[in-house]
């Protein structure tokens, strides 16, 4: 493997991650939408209490805050 090649799969690992992060964000959001639009609560607690209760795989959890930030 190049030198070259090994930096773009890094990089890409990276949006990867990321992407993946942000869809499950999304489907939290979707799968509450209910409760959102009820009044009961808001994106931003939606996505705070998602954040608590997500699967974070180790190593990871910069690419989750990257999203949550988003």
């Amino acid at each position: 493997m190049q030198k070259e090649d090994l930096k773009w799969l890094l990089v890409m690992k990276k949006e990867y991650i990321r992407c993946y992060y942000l869809h499950l964000a999304i489907d939290n959001i979707y799968e509450n939408k209910g409760r959102n639009k009820g009044g009961k609560e808001t994106i931003d607690n939606c996505i705070n209490s998602w954040e608590k209760t997500c699967a974070v795989v180790e190593g990871t959890e910069p690419y989750l805050k990257d999203v949550l930030e988003f």
